[in-house]
């Protein structure tokens, strides 16, 4: 009953950030540039820190009882060193930032500041390069940006669904380096999505394209618009 007690408290510190009193070291220099139980590669230069039971990503404050310094560090992985009493490994960075100098421990008190699941994204993240067409057999993350921008540009087709906009837009970038945008409109109360061809600063040579689209490529409904005045 007793250990269950004591577990039971321990966790209740967490939750609410209740201070605790233990012994923080320096985390040892042969696991600089080396992946840490999260995954993540140590740099003694950063504010992070080893603890066994506390999540990686979650951010806690931690205070030198004898000078009252205090920094806030990101915890990165498990404590890769076993000394009796010490809780935490911290970087050579935070060391300096609590002043710890040459002891090789220091009494400290710490609370959780923020609780995150997300590590950093080099974890996630093995190799990214921007691509034209989406192939078979791949992993791809698709970003939507706002765009601002005068000029003029080519109206190709619009659509009332998104992803079937989105498909076309795909199959348009295999035949064409011009940008293509969509711009979400409303018709009859509903989202419209305008697939447009090309950002240009003469209007001829919108009309040149709107005209190779029209005879060569059979797209009759391509005609040019102004980025000033879409609707």
């Amino acid at each position: 009953m007793k250990s269950i007690l004591l577990l039971l408290l321990f966790f209740i510190s967490l939750q609410y950030g209740i201070a605790q009193t233990l012994y923080a070291t320096q985390i040892s220099g042969s696991l600089l540039n080396k992946q840490s139980s999260c995954a993540v590669k140590y740099n003694d230069e950063e504010l992070v820190a080893l603890h066994n039971q506390i999540s990686c990503g979650t951010v806690v404050q931690i205070e030198n009882q004898e000078n009252g310094l205090k920094v806030d560090v990101k915890i990165i992985g498990k404590t890769t060193q076993k000394i009796a009493g010490v809780s935490f490994e911290i970087s050579k960075k935070a060391a300096e930032k609590l002043q710890m100098k040459e002891a090789k421990s220091i009494k400290i008190d710490y609370k959780i500041l923020k609780n995150e699941s997300a590590v950093s994204k080099d974890r996630f993240y093995k190799k990214t390069k921007e691509v034209n067409e989406i192939k078979p057999s791949a992993l791809y993350q698709i970003a939507m940006l706002e765009v601002q921008t005068n000029g003029y540009g080519v109206q190709i087709a619009g659509y009332s669904d998104l992803e079937v906009a989105m498909e076309q837009m795909e199959v348009m970038k295999k035949n064409w380096k011009e940008p293509l945008l969509i711009y979400s409109s409303s018709l009859s109360g509903k989202n419209y999505y305008k697939l447009i061809l090309g950002i240009f600063e003469n209007k001829n040579q919108a009309d040149e394209l709107a005209e190779l689209l029209k005879q060569k490529f059979k797209m009759k409904d391509a005609f040019t618009v102004d980025y000033k005045n879409l609707k």
